[in-house]
């Protein structure tokens, strides 16, 4: 398992190269065993698609890999609970939620209107008082 750069699980697969390849699937198989996946990977995007369920086929003889992606993952997924957590905590506090909401929008404006409309919020916000 990896995070994307959204925080989301990603599952991990390693290919017979070694090369890590990541997949927006539902991450839980069992951390250095060999699976058969049917995958096609779209060669302009990197997309991948996978068939059916990967198929276990035993565990792997390389303990040390093993091992260290046992470890990476464990990493992982505790690094996600303490980006859940800290999503709930933010969920909570109303300021921050709207002061996000902002951000996500100013984002969305090109950068070099971008501070017109910081601008005005600040004229908005400071008519407020």
């Amino acid at each position: 398992m990896r995070l994307s750069t959204k925080d989301a699980k990603l599952a991990l697969w390693i290919d017979p190269n070694g090369n890590e390849l990541l997949y927006g699937h539902k991450a839980g198989r069992i951390v250095g065993c060999w699976y058969e996946v049917r995958v096609r990977r779209e060669a302009g995007s990197g997309r991948t698609t996978m068939y059916g369920e990967p198929r276990f086929l035993g565990r792997s003889d390389d303990h040390e890999l093993a091992t260290r992606l046992a470890a990476e993952q464990r990493a992982d997924e505790q690094a996600l609970v303490v980006i859940q957590q800290m999503r709930k905590a933010k969920a909570n506090n109303p300021l921050d939620a709207k002061i996000d909401d902002l951000a996500e929008l100013i984002k969305k404006v090109p950068a070099p209107r971008r501070a017109g409309l910081s601008a005005y919020i600040l004229y908005r916000l400071t008519r407020a008082w």
